[in-house]
């Protein structure tokens, strides 16, 4: 994430300002905030859009049990400002795209200068309705070189008497600018393979970029340190799997380029463990969710119809009635009355 300590995504702000945190150095006392005023006035924060935050906290008191601050705030402006990512590359005569959100009627206006000399001017601005979002772009009075770099510096506003936003934009000239786009494919889990991917820029020319690889992915890929790289230059990925996957296994991760101003552009990679063999297609099928679905739906087609046919082919068996005429007569039980001389009984 902070690859980069000077344009990190996440930082931790210290009050005696050397950094060290920041670029791993120590922990000392001094890092922690006693007293002081840091965010819009003393030690100015901005964000990763060059804007300095519209809030101050001053630390009033510190003692044992706990710490006294004040918080102020001047309120909200008349537009939501949002300038792009610092820093930002800029090819040729490119102009910097500002995006205005409108809470309130207003008309956008600037007050910028730019480190290098130049005229920096907002173009096309007009009138703004409430909820209105649009886009107008920094202009510079003329074009630099690429390689040059600098900062535009000033506010940005909508309307009067509201508060401004104070940016801080860091640009650069260069000669080519990548197009993010997705790499995927399969891999085996246990065979060494190359993947090639065709890189795409805005621009001409080549520029040498140090090639980072980040994520999950870096586990069980690599590429060249440093390689020139411009339109239509093909990157290679060496994949070792070093019997860290298994079958389905996804393994995510992103290709970032670097030059000698930072994070210069970066692209997401999806690769997908296949098992060796012609299992493996199979077994790739079914780690589909929606494949899934499908099979459980024939399955449910199949047993459907063949308890149909089952039940037409079985007949339940009658259940015999007897007639009267069939019921089974007792038979007449002989009469005896008195016995013979020898005991036994007479029948008449």
């Amino acid at each position: 994430m902070n690859r980069d300590p000077e344009h990190a995504y996440l930082k931790v702000i210290e009050a005696d300002q050397d950094a060290s945190l920041e670029n791993g150095i120590d922990d000392d006392e001094g890092d922690i905030f006693t007293s002081g005023t840091f965010g819009a006035d003393g030690i100015q924060i901005r964000d990763g859009h060059g804007r300095l935050v519209p809030w101050t906290v001053t630390i009033d008191s510190v003692d044992s049990s706990g710490t006294d601050i004040t918080v102020s705030h001047p309120g909200p402006g008349h537009a939501e400002i949002m300038p792009p990512r610092t820093p930002t590359r800029l090819l040729g005569n490119e102009n910097v795209p500002i995006a205005y959100t409108a809470k309130q009627e207003c008309m956008p206006w600037s007050q910028l200068t730019s480190s290098d000399g130049r005229i920096v001017s907002l173009v096309g601005a007009r009138m703004l309705a409430a909820g209105e979002t649009t886009e107008f772009y920094l202009a510079f009075s003329q074009s630099a070189t690429p390689g040059t770099t600098g900062y535009i510096e000033g506010t940005l506003g909508c309307g009067t008497q509201n508060p401004a936003t104070d940016i801080k934009i860091e640009w650069s000239i260069v000669s080519n600018r990548l197009i993010p786009e997705v790499m995927e494919g399969q891999i085996d889990v246990t065979e060494i393979v190359t993947l090639d991917h065709v890189l795409s820029f805005d621009g001409a020319g080549y520029t040498t970029y140090d090639v980072v690889i980040e994520g999950p992915l870096s586990r069980i890929a690599s590429t060249g340190v440093q390689q020139s790289l411009g339109p239509g230059s093909v990157i290679q990925l060496e994949i070792n799997p070093n019997g860290l996957l298994s079958p389905g296994m996804l393994a995510n991760g992103k290709v970032q380029l670097y030059d000698e101003f930072g994070l210069a552009g970066e692209f997401n990679v999806t690769l997908q463990a296949e098992p060796p063999g012609s299992v493996g297609g199979a077994l790739m099928w079914l780690a589909e969710p929606a494949n899934n679905v499908q099979l459980i739906s024939v399955l449910m087609a199949f047993w459907v119809i063949s308890s149909g046919r089952k039940s037409e082919g079985e007949r339940p068996n009658a259940m015999p009635i007897r007639r009267p005429s069939e019921q089974i007569m007792a038979k007449p039980m002989p009469e005896y009355i008195d016995s013979d001389e020898f005991g036994n009984l007479r029948q008449f």
